[in-house]
């Protein structure tokens, strides 16, 4: 890695240019229109139908039919169960001490549902995930909505979204509950994503999990 400091020394010990300072050196970087950047990742969705999932998906977040109610779902997991150092506010001069050598307490599944029209969230924390704990969540979940309202479910292609659970969905609820797929490597697209990031940042890196009570308490 081409940083300052191995820019000086090469120049110092490889060529006749002799020692420069480090701010010499970005200056003439700079005049040279070169900066030290971070590489970009990008992706693209190779989706034969991602303008039409995409499209559907929009109009649900921008237009929703009347008397609908969208919910964006998905899951974080697998979360470790132990002690982050991560940042805190305490008082100056005493950092929170965490042990070089952790305990491990087992993982967990956090099952999330946005309604991006109200920002309500609803969670629940499970050990394991697959169909059975997404059946749970939904019916959970929607059984708190009411009656009269048409549900639409954004989510990706995992496998606990399975034929299994759509097949639940139908006998459940009939026409009253649909579903859209996010297209394949675009899960941003689903807005609970931005949510769970911000769970991530702010729970998970400042955790001290040791069971999935301590998890779930957590998430609430």
């Amino acid at each position: 890695t081409w940083s300052l400091s191995h820019l000086q020394r090469y120049l110092t010990e490889e060529t006749e240019i002799g020692r420069l300072c480090r701010e010499t050196i970005r200056g003439i970087l700079h005049e040279q229109g070169i900066s030290y950047q971070e590489a970009q990742r990008w992706q693209e969705s190779s989706d034969p139908e991602f303008e039409s999932k995409r499209q559907a998906i929009v109009e649900c977040y921008l237009d929703p039919p009347p008397g609908t109610i969208v919910l964006s779902f998905d899951q974080k997991g697998p979360v470790q169960f132990l002690e982050q150092g991560g940042r805190h506010y305490r008082p100056k001069g005493k950092p929170a001490h965490v042990p070089e050598s952790y305990k491990r307490h087992g993982t967990g599944y956090l099952l999330a549902a946005l309604n991006p029209h109200s920002g309500e969230v609803w969670a629940r924390c499970f050990l394991k995930y697959n169909s059975g704990t997404v059946i749970w969540f939904l019916g959970w979940l929607l059984r708190q909505l009411p009656d009269d309202m048409y549900i639409i479910i954004i989510w990706d292609n995992a496998s606990p979204h399975s034929k299994t659970v759509k097949r639940w969905l139908q006998k459940r609820f009939g026409k009253q509950a649909t579903w859209l797929h996010t297209p394949t490597k675009a899960a941003w697209l689903n807005l609970i994503e931005a949510w769970i990031a911000m769970f991530e940042r702010d729970v998970i890196r400042n955790s001290r999990f040791e069971c999935l009570a301590d998890f779930s308490h957590a998430a609430r």
